[in-house]
Parts: structure tokens; sequence; C-alpha cells
């Protein structure tokens, strides 16, 4: 609450039907009850704020500036004939060793370092892009993420999943699960850059228990007939379907029938 409270145009619309929808359901405690709106809340912020690279990934900003470095000796020749640079280096995006005389670092002194290419590319990455939102976005689900999974009995996290599972409208869902693997995928590779122990990265696996507990809220109605179904709904999202029927591979192994799994996916097909 003290992080959205801290943050301006926060869909007040939703955040009273996510407030009525919350309160008048019985099974959740008032924990449960204000972390799903917690996330109602902030969905409207969650979507976009993280940019894409190259590959698809979403990046989030160091949480320290990058200061220019320049090298002063271990010049040499390549063998393109090129002059390079013994930097004892090599950047944390693209993983070749550091040959460039200038190249960005850490100005806190974290173990990161940047080729000026992959620095250039991060800075294109980020113009017109609130960093700002980009690192609230981050901490917010870092620490929803924590307090889901610390402060919440199993109960209360099995009433979240209930709620989220058949309470919230799919395209809700939908985007909370997407907004949550951004920030696990950005996350990622900032792991090594902000402490020496990754297991000290708290909030990190907290995001990745959090993703389990949003596949089970995704299963659940794959598992459960509600009151007056005679069926199961089936899954929430149907996002891994539609990208293993996509893959022609996958489709051609489920056609030959190999293995158990592959039999009942060409069943499904048919």
């Amino acid at each position: 609450l003290e992080l959205l409270s801290a943050t301006p145009g926060a869909a007040p619309d939703l955040v009273q039907a996510a407030a009525d929808k919350g309160m008048d359901s019985q099974a959740l405690t008032d924990e449960a009850a204000w972390t799903g709106l917690a996330l109602a809340a902030a969905l409207p912020l969650l979507g976009a704020a993280l940019p894409r690279d190259q590959h698809g990934c979403c990046v989030m900003p160091h949480p320290h500036p990058l200061v220019k470095r320049t090298a002063r000796a271990g010049r040499y020749i390549n063998v393109l004939g090129r002059p390079s640079y013994h930097t004892n280096r090599a950047c944390d995006n693209c993983d070749e060793a550091i040959c460039d005389r200038v190249y960005y670092a850490c100005s806190e002194g974290c173990d990161i370092d940047f080729c000026k290419r992959c620095h250039a590319r991060l800075e294109a990455l980020f113009s017109g892009i609130d960093r700002r939102l980009a690192t609230w976005v981050a901490r917010f689900v870092g620490r929803a993420a924590s307090f889901a999974l610390t402060r919440l009995s199993t109960a209360e996290r099995r009433a979240l999943v209930s709620e989220l599972a058949f309470c919230w409208p799919a395209p809700m869902f939908e985007r909370l699960v997407r907004a949550v693997v951004d920030v696990a995928d950005a996350k990622v590779v900032h792991l090594q850059d902000n402490t020496d122990h990754i297991s000290a990265d708290t909030e990190f696996w907290n995001t990745v228990g959090f993703l389990q507990l949003l596949y089970a809220a995704n299963q659940l109605p794959a598992n459960e007939c509600r009151f007056g179904e005679l069926v199961p709904r089936g899954p929430r999202s149907s996002g891994e379907w539609q990208r293993w029927a996509a893959n022609a591979a996958s489709r051609a192994a489920a056609a030959r029938g190999e293995g158990a799994d592959a039999r009942e996916a060409a069943a499904a097909l048919r």
C-alpha cells in the first residue's frame, strides 16, 4: 500500500471493483484480500514498463549509474590488425571480452561491466522509458511476492490462489502473469550484479515462488468443478498450449506418437 500510494494514476475504478470483489469474499482473510487488491491496483502500471532487447527479453536498469572507464595500458594489435586493450574484463551483456579502450562500469563498485556497443544498445532501449517506473515495477513485484510467500499462511495462500483462479477476469490474470514473468526474466541478468551470493537475493527467489502460485491458480480451474458446472473450465491461460501447438517439431513428435505425453497431445490435437 505504501508503494501504491506513492504512485500516481493507480486506476481508481479498477481499485474499487477489486475492493468490492475482495471484501465480499468470506473465504479470504484480510491480508489475502488486500494482497489481491494491491496486485489489481498496480496492474495498469506493471505492463510495458520494462523494455525488451533484441531477443525479446525484458531488461531492467542497473540500480546504480554506469560510468565511463578508459583503459590506459595493455595496448596490442589483434589478429585483424586493429588496436585493442587487455582490460581483463568481460561484458555482462554479450559475455565477450572487452577489448575496446572505453567501457562502462558501475559507479558503486558492483561487479558489472558493459562494452561500448552494449552500453549504447541499453541506452537506446531506455530512451523514452521512465526508469523510475521500471525500477518501481521490479521492486513492487518482488515485495508483493515476498509478502505472499512469507507473511501469508498456507490457508491464506490457498485463498489467494482460489481468488486469482475463479474471481479475476482472464485478461487481468494473464496480464499479471506476464508482468511477473517479465520481472523474473529481467532480474536473472542482475543477480550477480547485486550480490556475491545468488541465494541472498531473496526477492528474486520469492518472485520465482510466486510464479508457482500463479501456475497453481492457472491449473486450478482445470482440476475443479464449481457449483453449477458440469465439466472443469480448463487452464485460465492457454499461452503455453498455444506456444506448443505452434511448434512444428512438437506437432511432428505428436504425430509420430513418441512417448506417452506425445500420444496424449496427439489425441488432444485430434
